[in-house]
């Protein structure tokens, strides 16, 4: 885990540490500094060098900033090992170079603006890039069709098992129960709504306030109140395509999600669909890992003292 702040001398001098961390073991693996030094001024735009917002995908954490583009740091090293220049190489296409680049978090991509105007669509994971053309119109191309877990929007979601054609960059564990419930009884007849071919619902359980996190052989895995009362007990539960419970664990850690004014469990999260970070704040920040085989909590790190 990277952790970084900045530092001031209550004078002119601003700096950014980080530090990387072993969580489980709180064993500090190397610290430096991930911008160089500012005097107080310059600082008032240091998101214009770096970013606040990071994005692990593709083995890389990516950073996109008004001044430096692209950019993808290892993230055990923090070494920068992707840049506008290394981009250049790998792709003819912005050999005029970026102007702009601004994070797409539902495609799990970057959109580029080079310094001719051309606009293009770059997915790390994939190490892929297209015009925006061409990516507006993936959804009919770039396809891949299969029989998933989707959890209902709405207050009383619920459990439905679709047959979908979707787009090979997005990652969704959500659909419109409307659209669902409009097929289900045309299901394998025609193309209907958002790509769904087939669809129909595996229990009446209602997960009420639900936050999906990933699919894992099959199985669904997503945190849920068991009522919409506020002191409702949060779970964490994985379940199969016949809608039975895999595991089910009560996490207490996150009741705190259940304060939230938001009709979801709110909150962030990263997962490589092995394990998911969980971040809830209690003033300071504290980050929870949990095993998604088995729901079990791995570790809890805060940076904050």
């Amino acid at each position: 885990m990277v952790t970084a702040k900045t530092t001031r001398n209550k004078l002119d001098s601003v700096k950014y540490p980080f530090k990387i961390v072993e969580p489980a073991s709180g064993k500090i693996l190397k610290e430096g500094y991930y911008m160089p030094q500012m005097t107080w001024q310059e600082s008032f735009n240091d998101t214009k060098e770096m970013n606040t917002e990071f994005s692990l995908w593709g083995g890389l954490v990516w950073n996109a900033s008004e001044n430096n583009t692209l950019r993808g740091f290892d993230p055990y090293t923090f070494e920068e090992r992707e840049n506008e220049k290394s981009l250049i190489q790998k792709f003819s296409e912005l050999k005029s170079g970026i102007a702009k680049a601004e994070i797409m978090r539902y495609k799990r991509s970057f959109k580029l603006t080079t310094n001719d105007g051309d606009e293009y669509v770059f997915y790390p994971e994939r190490n892929l890039l297209r015009t925006q053309e061409k990516d507006n119109n993936s959804y009919r191309t770039d396809t891949i069709t299969a029989t998933d877990l989707y959890v209902s929007q709405g207050k009383d979601h619920s459990l439905w098992l679709v047959t979908k054609r979707s787009d090979k960059s997005r990652y969704e564990l959500t659909i419109y129960e409307g659209d669902a419930k409009e097929v289900e009884p045309r299901s394998g007849k025609k193309l209907r709504f958002g790509g769904i071919m087939g669809a129909k619902r595996v229990n009446e359980r209602k997960f009420f306030r639900a936050q999906p996190f990933a699919r894992q052989n099959g199985n669904l895995i997503l945190i849920y109140t068991e009522t919409m009362k506020k002191k409702s007990p949060v779970a964490m539960e994985c379940l199969n395509q016949d809608g039975k419970t895999v595991w089910i664990n009560k996490i207490p850690e996150l009741q705190k999600l259940n304060e939230s004014p938001f009709e979801n469990l709110n909150c962030n999260f990263t997962t490589d669909n092995n394990v998911v970070i969980i971040d809830v704040y209690e003033g300071v920040r504290k980050s929870y890992c949990y095993d998604l085989k088995t729901g079990k909590l791995l570790w809890t790190y805060s940076a904050e003292k």
